[in-house]
């Protein structure tokens, strides 16, 4: 099996003057994967990662960034 979670490129949108951290590996039908309240990314398992990416396209996003904009206009 390859490495595919440990050996993917972290990229960055801009959405709505939000940046957004997201990374994608493997191929066919994706599957979105949405992280615990203030989890990340990296704290996904990347050996059941690349599990996932022998049949799916898998995509992971930190929203963090955006929870934390939202938090500070609240205060």
């Amino acid at each position: 099996m390859n490495a595919l979670a440990l050996a993917a490129q972290t990229n960055i949108e801009l959405i709505n003057d939000t940046k957004i951290a997201y990374r994608q590996f493997g191929t066919a039908e994706p599957l979105l994967l949405v992280n615990r309240f203030r989890g990340v990314m990296d704290t996904w398992n990347p050996l059941f990662l690349d599990a996932l990416a022998a049949d799916y396209q898998v995509i992971l996003f930190d929203y963090s960034l955006l929870l934390l904009k939202n938090l500070l206009s609240v205060v």
